[in-house]
């Protein structure tokens, strides 16, 4: 599984545009975007990529070891933008406090400094708590229906990941969630999600996998999704 995810970036990532300019969190706060900045990232030439729903920086950390420029970490929760500041913040990775239920796609490219379609990557864990067997644990303890489950606003979020990813235009984008998106009451939500990518022109395929596959000391699965740009020539291969 992992010589064929890292085959799919390679692929996808060929050529990649180069990073534009970006600043540091603390320089946004005060300036509220980062058009216009200098720094010292100007000549990268390494595939640059932006974390949605970025939390401590888990995906941030690992797509930065993988050889990738973070452009932009977003996230609504101060204490978790706060350890990824503290994380991050010597690779000018702008690190910006919004709620991605009200920010639009425009407004984040503009916050970014980047035009559609001259990212390589949007990268992504929209919340995940509704979908989770203990969410749904906790709904049934409060004496609420299924209903409740889909009607859950944490549940909507990876819509504004998608919408993101359509305006953006990534080569390719990876999103992470929880096997509970398998079954919610009798319905694939996964397969929904395949769909949705594939109706804003990308060729999508996800997979169940275990953290203990790579490496990683923890018995944790996962849904990782991975959506190439058709045209590309990861997703022609896909689709051949």
């Amino acid at each position: 599984m992992g010589v064929f995810l890292r085959a799919r970036l390679r692929l996808a990532l060929r050529n990649a545009p180069g990073t534009p300019e970006i600043l540091s969190f603390t320089l946004v706060k005060k300036t509220g975007r980062a058009n216009g900045v200098e720094t010292n990232l100007r000549s990268n030439r390494q595939p640059s990529f932006i974390d949605l729903f970025c939390g401590a920086g888990g995906f941030t950390w690992g797509w930065g070891r993988a050889g990738f420029t973070p452009l932009a970490a977003i996230d609504n929760d101060p204490a978790a933008l706060r350890t990824h500041e503290a994380n991050f913040g010597h690779t000018y990775c702008l690190t910006l406090h919004r709620d991605l239920d009200k920010v639009s796609p425009d407004e984040l490219t503009e916050l970014v400094g980047v035009a559609p379609g001259r990212m390589a990557v949007v990268v992504g864990g929209p919340p995940c708590q509704g979908w989770s067997k203990v969410g749904r644990g906790k709904l049934r303890s409060l004496g609420k229906a299924g209903d409740d489950l889909l009607a859950d606003p944490r549940n909507t979020l990876y819509r504004r990941f998608i919408e993101m990813v359509a305006h953006c235009r990534p080569r390719i984008c990876v999103m992470e969630n929880v096997p509970g998106m398998l079954s919610v009451q009798r319905s694939n939500i996964a397969d929904a999600v395949k769909a949705n990518f594939e109706t804003i022109g990308y060729a999508c395929t996800y997979a169940l996998v275990n953290a203990v596959w790579f490496g990683v000391p923890q018995d944790r699965n996962r849904i990782i999704f991975i959506a190439t740009r058709r045209g590309t020539e990861a997703s022609e291969r896909d689709q051949g």
